[in-house]
């Protein structure tokens, strides 16, 4: 090599950074891509220049810094497309994966269109783009928006690529790839022979280029009910994960440890270590990690949230807490409780109802609240035992975070119960809030409430609450 020649030097530098990042010393390869960036930028390199920026922000994603590498990849989406398509096709299907784990489904979308649109021009010439980590940014993201057919083909179409190229890293990744689809797709006897074909077992020696085999692995000894393998396995790949500093692999590792200790029964030490996989993910802002798991998962956020309702938490835990809220609110609807959905909305509402909502007896028995009855009035009604009734209004008052003393020691029923239950907003916001959006009432039942009791100061107080929360204009 000519050290004066700086495109050679340029070159050089970026076959030294891949050497570091195909063994998996991810610390190394960073700042050795960043030198090439450098030296190519000097040199006028700008095919290197891009992909040399791909490789830094493909990096710090693995490393587990996502906001960090969306900059460094936005640093380069300014050259045109038609210059550079093969090397600006690994900057969007990064880019595009990075959006998709942050939920910011229309930019990945847009992202996916560009890489697809590419490979569909250029053919061969792209092809490199349906190999490794860049094809499974893309079929994750066909997976998302439920395009299962078309990422299959993608896949199949990347399997071609490798196998004829020779690669047998990449092949590999391909098929793991494709067994992870059949899983998606319930087709577990194509999972297993992937798995046996592969000769994959739980005491197989570790690699950087075989973690996703591994982590399919795992998924699927948990689609066969194997929960004690798949802890070992996961265990085995935090541990390399952690010493190399691949965060973001750690995530989804503690993630998985997590439903498969769920999955035993050990439901403590599942949400701790779903409590540790949070900690990471929430500054990082990631999403689809978790939102990809499904019922499972919906199920391991809502007891996390319960465990954390029977301690005295300090403040700093309430970020995690809402982002439990956040989390929960980015599943499909049919999945989660009606009420996880308004915390899109607002985010005042207690995590105690959104995680334990108000069933509908309990909801029939707020509504008998709000309309002035007493306890025997509403056993009489709903054919219950006053005790009875009491045990229903003490666990709403518990899911809706009603702290009156008054109230829990059993003073303030009928209509006076509404006043303390509804108008006593210091203790009750949440309440007001429920009783209005979880038992359906139209605008016009919400005008006839019989509050006799509530003075014009807390009907003004009350009317504020609506509009806040609802933009409903009316007068009580």
């Amino acid at each position: 090599m000519n050290a004066d020649n700086p495109m050679e030097r340029a070159v050089s530098k970026f076959a030294l950074a891949s050497a570091y990042y195909l063994s998996g010393r991810l610390t190394e390869a960073e700042p050795a891509f960043k030198e090439t960036v450098s030296a190519s930028a000097k040199a006028g390199h700008l095919v290197v220049h891009i992909g040399s920026t791909a490789f830094v922000g493909h990096t710090q994603a693995a490393l587990g810094r996502l906001r960090e590498a969306a900059e460094t990849l936005r640093g380069v989406m300014g050259f045109e497309i038609h210059q550079f398509p093969v090397q600006l096709s690994y900057v969007h299907s990064l880019m595009c994966d990075l959006q998709r784990e942050w939920n910011h489904l229309d930019a990945a979308e847009n992202h996916l269109g560009i890489c697809l649109r590419i490979v569909r021009e250029r053919g061969q010439e792209a092809g490199w783009l349906l190999a490794s980590e860049w094809l499974k940014c893309l079929v994750l993201m066909l997976l998302t928006r439920g395009d299962q057919q078309q990422a299959r083909q993608l896949t199949e179409q990347g399997l071609k690529i490798t196998q004829k190229s020779g690669n047998a890293v990449s092949s590999q990744q391909a098929k793991s790839l494709r067994a992870r689809l059949c899983l998606q797709q319930e087709d577990l006897p194509a999972a297993t022979r992937w798995a046996e074909e592969s000769k994959l077992g739980v005491n197989n020696a570790l690699a950087f280029g075989r973690e996703i085999e591994h982590l399919t692995f795992a998924r699927l000894l948990l689609a066969q009910g194997k929960p004690d393998e798949a802890i070992k396995l996961l265990h085995r790949l935090q541990d390399a994960a952690e010493v190399a500093g691949r965060m973001r692999s750690v995530v989804e590792i503690l993630m998985l440890q997590a439903l498969a200790y769920r999955m035993q029964g050990e439901i403590k030490p599942a949400v701790h270590i779903l409590e540790r996989a949070l900690k990471l993910a929430e500054p990082e802002g990631y999403i689809r990690t978790f939102a990809d798991e499904g019922a499972p998962m919906v199920e391991l956020l809502q007891q996390f949230i319960r465990e954390r309702q029977k301690e005295s938490l300090p403040e700093s835990s309430r970020v995690l807490q809402n982002y439990v809220m956040k989390l929960l609110a980015s599943f499909p609807p049919e999945l989660v409780p009606a009420a996880i959905q308004t915390h899109k909305t607002s985010a005042s509402l207690p995590t105690s109802y959104l995680v334990d909502p108000l069933s509908e007896r309990e909801l029939e028995v707020l509504k008998l609240i709000a309309n002035g009855l007493s306890n025997p009035e509403i056993g009489r009604k709903l054919f219950l035992a006053t005790s009875t009734v009491k045990r229903h209004i003490n666990n709403i008052y518990a899911k809706l975070d009603v702290h009156s003393p008054a109230l829990r020691d059993g003073e303030g029923e009928g209509v006076e119960g509404v006043g303390g239950l509804i108008f006593d907003l210091k203790h009750n916001l949440h309440s007001s809030y429920f009783l209005i959006y979880l038992n359906r009432s139209s605008h016009k039942e919400i005008k006839n409430m019989k509050c006799k009791k509530a003075n014009t100061r807390n009907k003004a107080q009350w009317r504020s609450v609506l509009f806040s929360h609802f933009n409903y204009r009316f007068t009580l």
